[in-house]
């Protein structure tokens, strides 16, 4: 590893020369890849003054970590170099392309393969918890899985390598945050304590000290489960029920074990029929929003990745928390103008290549006929949209 340079302007627009922009904008750019297939990731500093972010940045936690991995023998992200970008208040750091898929992403290309892949993927974190590694946001998309087999962490920011082996509570924070951050349908659908007990069976623990984990992570588990059922019954009166209704149940051979129950609907992610060219599932989306703006409902945070199609035709939210917060707001009428050019120009933003790639305006106009808005309002409708599209599209563009 070099020791830190900052980069004059020629020399950074050298570096970005050809790059494909994988996330963030033209005049901040979050991530871009390299003709050379390296990765080079943006860190910008938030606050002025004096801050402990400034004294230990982001860019520089990430060096120390890869290489601590590295002296525990645990694949990750390697940083082959570190620079400071003044004029955009930022570090950058450049580490080689990671081939493979996101865990999340290679379980729904590969459906049979998910009951092995998990299994296995709970025997690496009991691994890396032996070993002293917390990792405070593990979650499916941080972890890859390669053509080999072998598992590869990234974004390991938020890691800590302790000199001992974790407690309790920091083994049930990471897996809580794994099993519980936007991904919760894939465990649901594997079994809980099915991973766990094979996380139990590669790892020391006592038959007591699992009990106490199985303890703290239902009381973790609660209050998401209470809360999903909470949308569910908000939902179920528009006869709009979410995917997942997860319950806790006890486990037969021993009441002090759980598992997360919640009835399986088979169906297909609007995401992956939208990328395999399924026109009709965008049509079927225009109305589904439409049905929802008609009953007061609101989706905070629009993903494709977050909507299946069921065999039956229907559309349907699969999760309706994320990150502990719940994506449902209802009103007791339906949606006004504003509300509805609002979240309409949010989810275009979230998924806008998609929506050029089938037509904004075309969708526009499968979501006016879905409603029952009036000529008047529909060309106010029109207005109201194309003033929050540009504020979006601005964002993206800036």
């Amino acid at each position: 590893m070099k020791k830190i340079q900052k980069l004059s302007t020629e020399e950074f627009k050298e570096l970005c020369l050809n790059a494909e922009s994988l996330r963030g904008r033209p005049k901040k750019p979050g991530v871009l890849l390299t003709p050379d297939n390296n990765v080079i990731k943006f860190y910008y500093r938030t606050k002025s003054g004096i801050s402990w972010s400034r004294i230990w940045p982001q860019s520089a936690k990430l060096v120390q970590n890869s290489l601590d991995l590295a002296r525990l023998n645990i694949a990750s992200m390697k940083i082959i170099d570190r620079f400071i970008v003044p004029f955009k208040s930022a570090h950058v750091i450049i580490y080689p392309h990671v081939e493979g898929l996101e865990v999340v992403n290679y379980i729904r290309l590969y459906p049979a393969c998910r009951d092995d892949v998990l299994t296995r993927l709970a025997s690496f974190v009991a691994k890396i918890h032996s070993l002293g590694v917390s990792f405070a946001d593990l979650h499916l998309n941080n972890i890859i899985q390669q053509e080999n087999g072998k598992f590869v962490l990234i974004d390991i920011g938020s890691i800590k390598v302790l000199q001992r082996k974790l407690k309790l509570a920091e083994r049930v924070q990471n897996l809580s945050a794994l099993m519980t951050q936007g991904e919760l349908l894939i465990f649901v659908s594997f079994g809980v304590d099915k991973f766990l007990q094979a996380y139990f069976r590669a790892s020391t623990l006592s038959v007591q000290q699992q009990n106490q984990i199985y303890f703290l992570l239902r009381k973790r588990f609660e209050p998401i489960c209470k809360q999903h059922q909470h949308d569910a019954l908000r939902l179920a009166r528009f006869n709009m029920a979410p995917i997942i209704v997860p319950r806790i149940v006890s486990v037969e051979s021993d009441d002090r074990r759980f598992d997360v129950f919640s009835p399986v609907v088979k169906g297909a992610l609007l995401s992956e029929l939208l990328k395999a060219g399924t026109a009709t599932a965008f049509d079927y989306f225009a109305s589904f929003i439409a049905d929802l703006h008609k009953h007061g409902v609101v989706v905070r945070s629009w993903h494709f990745d977050n909507v299946m199609q069921q065999d039956n035709g229907c559309l349907n939210i699969i999760n309706t928390q994320r990150s502990g917060r719940s994506l449902i707001k209802l009103y007791r009428a339906p949606l006004c103008l504003q509300r509805r050019a609002h979240n309409l120009a949010v989810a275009i933003k979230n998924e806008i290549k998609l929506f050029n790639k089938f037509g904004i305006d075309q969708f526009v106009q499968l979501y006016l006929e879905a409603t029952d808005l009036p000529e008047g309002q529909r060309v106010k409708f029109h207005k109201l949209l194309q003033r929050q599209l540009a504020k979006k599209l601005k964002q993206l563009s800036s």
